[in-house]
């Protein structure tokens, strides 16, 4: 994996699940039965065969003494991203901010996923390489309509176009879903972070540059995740808590009236 480095998000606006309070605390340093989250994907990156120094954390700066601490001596770069405008956005700051470590492929990562395997991430980065694509994207089969997975983008490949799109939250069969995380040739995602326009309102993500790859027609490689339990985000307080107890009959609530405390 030496061609590899790694960017992990972990500077959104999520308030931490435990918190009670005004949500100032990052939800990626929520504890997991004695682990900061964050901690926990950062070990399976490197479990993974990507070094620590090749890993960048993507946060807030008024957190950056907070990561610091949770990461102790392993030797991560941190970014910056105060304002949280997107995947996009932190990618482009990550560059910006000469953090991202020299590399032919990017693993792209999000800060909230502790159950992502190592073995995962290895094999995703090996079939990309193996596919000689621009884009592979981990996607899985999952109930749009279950709270963790509402934000999800919906993959759609009819007639060989594959598009991700966020289709409103309707949808109570399995569809299939992606909430990360990607592998980009390195040169590809640089190009299309320059050419995107960065005056425009609102959240940039990097559904942008997986839009222009499909538009290629030969650009974009899908690695099925065969476990949902492996995406499964801690975005609500009752996703923490069926991860911390490994309580996988969380996945089959479509609804629930505590989603968050």
């Amino acid at each position: 994996m030496s061609d590899y480095s790694c960017i992990v998000l972990a500077a959104g606006d999520r308030q931490h699940p435990d918190d009670l309070g005004d949500g100032r605390l990052s939800k990626n340093l929520a504890d997991l039965n004695g682990k900061p989250v964050i901690l926990r994907v950062v070990d399976h990156v490197i479990a993974s065969g990507i070094p620590a120094h090749r890993i960048t954390v993507v946060v807030k700066r008024a957190l950056a003494q907070k990561f610091r601490e949770v990461f102790g001596a392993i030797d991560v770069r941190l970014a910056f991203q105060d304002v949280a405008l997107g995947s996009a956005d932190a990618v482009r700051l990550v560059m910006e901010q000469g953090q991202l470590a020299p590399c032919t492929h990017v693993l792209l990562l999000m800060g909230d996923q502790p159950s992502t395997r190592p073995e995962t991430l290895m094999s995703m980065c090996k079939r990309h390489e193996s596919g000689k694509r621009l884009i592979t994207v981990a996607t899985f089969d999952g109930n749009r309509a279950h709270p963790a997975f509402k934000k999800c983008g919906v993959i759609r490949s009819d007639r060989g176009r594959f598009t991700i799109t966020r289709e409103a939250a309707t949808l109570n069969l399995n569809v299939q879903l992606h909430a990360g995380p990607y592998v980009f040739l390195r040169s590809w995602l640089y190009q299309c972070i320059t050419h995107i326009d960065w005056q425009q309102e609102g959240e940039i993500h990097v559904y942008r540059a997986v839009e222009a790859a499909a538009a290629l027609g030969n650009g974009i490689l899908e690695f099925p995740i065969a476990d949902a339990w492996e995406v499964l985000g801690i975005d609500t307080y009752d996703a923490l808590q069926a991860i911390r107890q490994g309580d996988r009959s969380y996945l089959n609530i479509h609804e629930t009236s505590a989603e968050s405390r």
